[in-house]
């Protein structure tokens, strides 16, 4: 009895932590993608690179930071393919390209929509 005891203790903590991390995932992932839409792509758009550099320096930040945390509960790959495409966005940037950056935003606000929805806790998911 014992030994159940301690492993519902368990897997009661990893269910919590579990949970805690995908509240804070969720608002972290939307408040990267209103920075990424209303800020590094509007710019882009309308052809002002300074601010979209700005923006999108802002933006890789916060990702970097949200990703020490995300390592230790999402793919792992995912996570590197997201890297990839803000490194290739942000040289994208630096070079004025309009078209190859559009696409390259684009690309990386769908990733960041399926990066955190392939990993919640549904049905569709789970089987």
């Amino acid at each position: 009895m014992r030994n159940f005891i301690i492993s519902a203790l368990c897997l009661g903590i990893l269910i919590g932590g579990w949970s805690i991390f995908a509240v804070y995932s969720n608002d972290k992932i939307n408040d990267l993608q209103i920075q990424l839409t209303s800020g590094v792509i509007a710019a882009v758009e309308d052809g002002r690179w300074k601010d979209a550099d700005a923006s999108f320096s802002y933006f890789s930040k916060d990702w970097s930071q949200y990703r020490k945390s995300a390592a230790f509960f999402l793919n792992t790959q995912e996570l590197n393919e997201v890297d990839c495409t803000i490194e290739k966005t942000a040289y994208y940037i630096k070079a004025f390209d309009l078209s190859n950056a559009s696409g390259e935003l684009a690309s990386l606000n769908e990733q960041l929509f399926f990066l955190h929805y392939n990993e919640t806790l549904s049905a569709e998911n789970i089987f």
